[in-house]
């Protein structure tokens, strides 16, 4: 931790690497410890990202970002869970990294997000008032991103969808504009992309959390159910 604080990019970027083993070992201890030991306001502090004071903490190197958000989202796997204030610092710092350049960011925060929503209720009304959906519709609906990218994005408004607040369920729906059938089209067109694929004998691709069609297909089942139990 003490090294991590270098402003040797290299050096840090090499600590991040030994964090992110240390939080994924099996027992939780080193993560806890890591937790008492201020990690994770380190790790916040060092992203390219305003504050909640609205003033940026620091600029580091695009890989330096990275390795950043791949500890932080690794951070979010483990127990015990954080307190309510460090998951709405850790939901504040994704809904600005939804908006970075570097795309292969954005698999991991979605990751993470699906994880906070599944721990605490809390978190969706947090995410919805980041404004999350409406970014992550866009990247669902930016058609020059890979379908990986597409399937990880819609991950977190799936989970959104089966909230038991009735609330968080409208919100996206309304944000998707199922009524004029955007959303579910878009995904009925990849569907149709796959089936054709599987009709000419080509390999179906997947991603790192599952098959590509499976996902489509529960996105679609959860997106319909929640428009079904609204009206």
């Amino acid at each position: 931790i003490t090294l991590y604080n270098t402003n040797n990019t290299s050096l840090k970027e090499q600590c991040l690497w030994a964090i992110s083993n240390l939080i994924t070992e099996e027992s939780g201890v080193c993560r806890e410890y890591l937790l008492q030991s201020n990690i994770l306001q380190l790790l916040l502090n060092n992203l390219d990202i305003p504050s909640q004071n609205n003033y940026k903490t620091s600029s580091p190197a695009l890989s330096t970002m990275r390795y950043t958000t791949w500890t932080l989202c690794s951070l979010c796997k483990g127990n015990p869970l954080f307190t309510i204030n460090m998951q709405e610092s850790i939901i504040y710092a994704f809904a600005e990294l939804l908006y970075s350049p570097d795309i292969g960011i954005i698999p991991e925060v979605c990751v993470a997000l699906c994880l906070l929503y599944e721990q605490r209720i809390e978190n969706i009304q947090n995410s919805l008032e980041q404004g999350m959906v409406t970014r992550l519709k866009e990247i669902c609906e930016n058609t020059s991103l890979s379908i990986s990218i597409y399937c990880y994005a819609i991950r977190p408004l799936c989970i959104i969808c089966r909230s038991s607040i009735p609330l968080h369920r409208k919100v996206v729906l309304s944000s998707l504009s199922c009524s004029n059938m955007s959303c579910i089209q878009l995904i009925l067109n990849h569907l149709n992309q796959y089936i054709h694929m599987i009709n000419d004998g080509k390999d179906i691709p997947s991603y790192k959390n599952g098959p590509v069609v499976g996902t489509l297909t529960s996105s679609f089942t959860s997106i319909i159910s929640t428009g079904k139990s609204i009206n």
